[in-house]
């Protein structure tokens, strides 16, 4: 009796242990069912664009247009005065004075009764010509003449004689007159290389830039 008493308890143990453990598997279950469930991938919190690629802006200026500078015409020269001083047949351009030098010859022979002429000569003292029998047109002779004469050193100043024998002319004392004609005037021998060598400088004995003082 003892034994089957025993076994019956074993039983109620056995299955009160079934009916408990049914239990909580069942409870078990059903809490499962109630969770909600998770996302396992989570969103990122933003988005990242890929950034574009910058391109160079291409600069549409274009390079500005420069107008050539006109060039300017030269002006013409101005037309230069021609030379009132007549010109010897066979010579060429008369030369013109230099500006350092003399630009012609007063020959003072005031007293020595010199006579005007179209021909006159001058000579030194060893009868060497100096000047005259000029190759000149008979045209300019007239009109002209070979040299200038006047009475007083004041009448240089006229317009006439000025621009003939310039600014500077040389001045000379004659020593004595001579000639059939009272057409040679005579220098000294120290005056007569002074003449030549102002001539040889500026050339007036060939530009007639001659005037006498009778």
């Amino acid at each position: 009796m003892r034994i089957f008493s025993h076994m019956r308890l074993c039983l109620m143990v056995l299955s009160m242990v079934v009916v408990g453990a049914s239990v909580c598997a069942v409870a078990e279950s059903s809490q499962k069912r109630s969770e909600p469930r998770v996302q396992s991938k989570a969103k990122p919190a933003f988005k990242t664009t890929p950034q574009k690629k910058q391109t160079p802006a291409k600069s549409k200026s274009t390079p500005a247009k420069t107008k050539p500078a006109a060039s300017k015409k030269a002006s013409p020269p101005p037309p230069t005065r021609p030379e009132s001083t007549p010109k010897a047949p066979g010579q060429g351009d008369i030369t013109p004075p230099a500006t350092n030098g003399f630009t012609g010859v007063v020959i003072d022979a005031r007293g020595l009764g010199l006579q005007p002429s179209m021909s006159p000569v001058l000579r030194d003292v060893d009868g060497r010509l100096l000047w005259g029998n000029q190759d000149v047109a008979p045209d300019v002779v007239v009109s002209y003449g070979l040299a200038g004469w006047v009475r007083e050193p004041m009448e240089l100043e006229t317009p006439p004689l000025k621009e003939r024998v310039g600014a500077n002319p040389l001045w000379l004392k004659a020593v004595a007159v001579q000639g059939s004609a009272g057409n040679e005037v005579v220098l000294s021998q120290a005056d007569a290389e002074q003449l030549l060598q102002a001539n040889e400088q500026s050339k007036f004995l060939e530009r007639l830039a001659v005037v006498f003082i009778y």
